[in-house]
């Protein structure tokens, strides 16, 4: 993976060919009306070099794809266990509401 160095011209754009540079031109203008044509400058592209390897680079690289296993949905124990595990929790506190509302 090579960065992108903003000083140098990216490598996808050619380099301007010898004794023929690039008109920069900006051009002002609707339909409507005549355009306003200003030559800005004249634009000379080297030839890019490839930018140096980042010491990172190495590290940075596509990972392979993650795939998930989906497990099944958990099972529900029978009513009467799960009823019985209530009743074996909610004991204790009925015991003492009953005890507190019903002292003599």
């Amino acid at each position: 993976m090579a960065h992108q160095n903003p000083n140098k011209p990216p490598l996808s754009l050619p380099p301007t060919p010898s004794g023929h540079p690039l008109k920069v031109t900006l051009i002002i203008g609707s339909s409507q009306h005549d355009p306003i044509t200003v030559e800005l400058f004249d634009l000379v592209l080297p030839r890019s070099q490839p930018a140096p390897e980042h010491p990172l680079d190495v590290t940075y690289h596509p990972q392979p794809e993650i795939l998930h296993t989906f497990r099944p949905d958990h099972k529900l124990p029978p009513r009467p266990i799960s009823a019985a595990f209530a009743g074996i929790v909610l004991a204790p506190w009925a015991i003492l509401l009953a005890l507190v509302c019903f002292q003599p």
